[in-house]
């Protein structure tokens, strides 16, 4: 499972600069965190449809333009996000 915000990158601009909304000047990202989550036996399930749910949290912040949820192993999960302050 790998979910995420659409940011367009630049072209030839290797830096973080990205378009995270249309209508938004470019914008240097300058944090981003990750979260290790290990589900509970037979909560694997759970916790994926947990994170599917999320993503719909994560598009109604106008902070975070990029975030991802992670499935890394049978009940290992993650999350990826970056924020714009």
């Amino acid at each position: 499972m790998v979910d995420a915000r659409r940011a367009d990158v630049l072209k030839g601009d290797r830096s973080s600069t990205v378009h995270p909304f249309p209508n938004m000047e470019p914008t240097l990202i300058k944090h981003a965190l990750f979260v290790h989550l290990e589900a509970k036996p037979g909560k694997e399930k759970e916790l994926a449809q947990f994170l599917r749910a999320s993503l719909g949290m994560a598009h109604q912040e106008g902070t975070t333009p990029v975030w991802f949820a992670l499935q890394l192993g049978p009940s290992t999960f993650g999350i990826f996000r970056c924020f714009l302050r």
